[in-house]
């Protein structure tokens, strides 16, 4: 009952999100990835009301549901409690979602696959470029990622961390790479300065496996996080594998940027 009035609840919110915002979707040509991919672009209510406000940039993967559900929670978050509105782009899969996400050659690995740096390329030099290029955007870069995903975004965090302010990794697949820990743990004892802030979160009623591997990610981070890194790890209750990436969104983005609680 709780599951479906939750669904009901997303779905709901899903439409306002698409009814309150003119959603854009466009066609970029890709060289990092020699073909065309879809782009999805809600620009806040006030875009247009105010010519000289600049917004952040959130980057959301997966599929266009990831990007509606991003979408609806900036609704609520905005006009409920007053915060910042952001601009958000959906980089829908063109049905190769593994071969974009999934970090490495092999799953015990650490060989990394070409087809997802080709992916990554596009992410920070295209996609990210052409929105910063041809709307009012600030300092504020966001990306966001569940399952393989959040995966995904976990190994760009340790890649380019530079290239984002805030990384929001939800439910990541580490039990098909359980060799990420142990890179994790090299990368932040070598980066002793890092500035940035990354959510981390998985549901209670997950799997056992990505709960073992989670657990151990987690770990890293308690041993290894340098003190100039902002990070924390959340886990959800009530919450499964497929709704964690609608309600780690929520509590990541409220995270980020704290809710103002006296506000109704």
């Amino acid at each position: 009952m709780i599951r479906n009035v939750i669904i009901a609840f997303i779905v709901f919110n899903s439409f306002t999100a698409f009814a309150n915002h003119g959603i854009k979707i466009i066609k970029l040509e890709s060289k990092a990835l020699n073909e065309t991919r879809e782009v999805m672009i809600r620009l806040p209510e006030s875009y247009y009301k105010d010519s000289l406000k600049n917004y952040p940039v959130l980057i959301t993967l997966n599929n266009q549901d990831n990007f509606t559900w991003a979408s609806s929670i900036f609704d609520i978050q905005a006009s409920r409690y007053g915060l910042e509105d952001m601009i958000v782009v959906g980089l829908p899969h063109n049905g190769n979602y593994s071969d974009d996400n999934f970090p490495f050659k092999e799953d015990d690995s650490l060989e990394l696959s070409q087809q997802a740096q080709n992916y990554s390329k596009f992410i920070r030099e295209e996609a990210l470029v052409y929105i910063e290029n041809n709307y009012r955007t600030n300092s504020g870069r966001f990306i966001i990622g569940h399952s393989l995903s959040g995966l995904f975004v976990l190994q760009l965090f340790m890649q380019y961390p530079e290239s984002f302010s805030s990384y929001i990794v939800l439910s990541p697949s580490v039990h098909y790479s359980p060799q990420l820990p142990t890179a994790l743990s090299d990368f932040l004892i070598k980066n002793e300065k890092l500035t940035n802030q990354i959510f981390l979160s998985l549901g209670k009623m997950e799997h056992s496996l990505i709960k073992t591997e989670f657990k151990a990610l987690s770990q890293t981070f308690e041993k290894n996080a340098p003190k100039s890194l902002n990070w924390v790890v959340a886990y959800l209750d009530n919450t499964d594998h497929l709704l964690s990436a609608y309600k780690g969104t929520y509590d990541g983005l409220a995270w980020i940027r704290p809710i103002k609680r006296n506000v109704v």
